[in-house]
Order: structure tokens, then C-alpha cells, then sequence
């Protein structure tokens, strides 16, 4: 009854418990063959984040004071992790995308690594 090749059954299933996110991962099945898991799809900030982290060293303050990040917000990312440099850094670049929401671009990070003289980075972050 449900097949690779004949899911429309299994869609009909999805369509009466009003589960529309599983009808879009079974259309999009139908279409590329396969379907990834989400959690290993990288959103649109997890390489640029990644690429940050493993470039920028202790300086990593100068950039959140340019993305507008609060000292308050820094003591308390410093403070949760008192030893680790890369997940302080880690740590506030996701408190600056909660803050942003929709606004958090890609290009802002850009900009404020260019500010700090990390042009080397933001080249990294570009490719």
C-alpha cells in the first residue's frame, strides 16, 4: 500500500492529522529520493557562526560591542563559561542571533568583523 513510488496514501494519513510539516518532508522525499534530518541541515548562521569561532581568538568582545550586544549579556556568557574562550564566543554570537530574530543577517557579521580589522575572517565568512 505504501511504497517509495506511491505515497499518496501516506499522504492522505498526514492530511487527516493535520500534519503539514510531515506532508512537506514527504514531498520533498518524492522529490530528491531522500530526506535529512533536520537537525543535520545547517541553518543559514551555523557555518559563518563556525567559521567565527574558530577564528577569532580573544578579541571576540570587541566584535559583540559592534553587533550591539550589552556588557550585562557578556559578563553573563563570561560568567557560564569561565574557561572556554570559543564557547564565550559561541555562546554570545547565539544570544546576538536571539536578539536579532529575523533581522540576524549574515551581513552584519560581515560588517562588524570589517570594523574590527577581522578582515581575514569575514573573507572566510563570505566563501
Amino acid at each position: 500500500l505504501i511504497a517509495s513510488d506511491n505515497l499518496s496514501f501516506l499522504e492522505e494519513l498526514f492530511k487527516n492529522i493535520k500534519r503539514q510539516d510531515l506532508i512537506s518532508r514527504l514531498k520533498q522525499f518524492e522529490e530528491e529520493g531522500e530526506v535529512g534530518a533536520p537537525d543535520n541541515q545547517p541553518d543559514a548562521h551555523e557555518k559563518p557562526i563556525e567559521v567565527i569561532c574558530d577564528n577569532v581568538g580573544k578579541d571576540w568582545k570587541m566584535l559583540m560591542r559592534k553587533l550591539d550586544i550589552s556588557e550585562v549579556k557578556l559578563e553573563r556568557v563570561v560568567a557560564a563559561n569561565p574557561y572556554n574562550l570559543r564557547e564565550q564566543l559561541h555562546q554570545s554570537l547565539r544570544e546576538w542571533q536571539k536578539w536579532k530574530g529575523r533581522d540576524a543577517k549574515v551581513t552584519d557579521l560581515i560588517k562588524a568583523l570589517r570594523a574590527c580589522k577581522m578582515n581575514l575572517v569575514a573573507d572566510n565568512v563570505e566563501q
